[in-house]
């Protein structure tokens, strides 16, 4: 199109594949996003996702979700990922989040991803975390970049954070990756929510 997609927030379904072409971004539309919990792209107990975006981006307005007529929160998310299974993300940036670049969470029906690769990706400029794992089995992170994280805290490049002793953290790796410049620790890992029983 020569110019951004104004988008309001998005939910992806299941057996997807979205392409970007290089150059096209998905913009936040101003002035919506205003649910705390509101984000750009999410899946929700979804599964066989593939997003193919090299060149492309994924932009939010950081510093708007500051002031009102946003209310205070730190969910507003560039992509999140709810119990889902099978997703791919290649060569995607995402920038100016509310929240966290991206989140991987969990649903009261599966308490976890599974089989995600995030890969050649790059979170800049999020308001909570460049990435936050909250559940996964089978994580691949490799070749991306997570840089300028500000504004609340953790502020990590990457929280490896369960909220519940029945989340997981299982064959998670992190290979080639570039962390720096954010405002809390590079690098998070904090399991105090997990037991014997997780």
């Amino acid at each position: 199109m020569g110019k951004p997609w104004i988008v309001r927030p998005l939910e992806m379904r299941s057996d997807l594949e979205l392409f970007l072409e290089p150059g096209v971004v998905l913009l936040a539309k101003k002035g919506e996003f205003l649910g705390r919990g509101d984000s750009l792209l999410a899946a929700t107990n979804a599964s066989n996702i593939k997003i193919t975006a090299y060149g492309a981006t994924i932009l939010m307005n950081h510093r708007d979700y500051l002031l009102p007529p946003y209310e205070k929160a730190e969910w507003r998310m560039g992509l999140r990922l709810d119990g889902s299974t099978n997703i791919l993300v290649e060569g995607l940036r995402i920038e100016g989040s509310g929240g966290d670049g991206i989140y991987i969470g969990a649903t009261s029906t599966q308490r976890y991803c599974k089989d995600v690769t995030i890969r050649d990706v790059t979170c800049f400029d999020n308001h909570r975390q460049g990435m936050s794992v909250i559940g996964a089995e089978n994580l691949l992170i490799e070749n991306s970049t997570f840089a300028n994280t500000w504004g609340t805290a953790p502020g990590a490049g990457l929280d490896l954070e369960p909220d519940s002793s029945n989340q997981r953290l299982v064959n998670i790796v992190v290979r080639n990756c570039t962390f720096e410049n954010n405002e809390g620790h590079e690098v998070l890992v904090y399991p105090k929510n997990l037991d014997a029983t997780s």
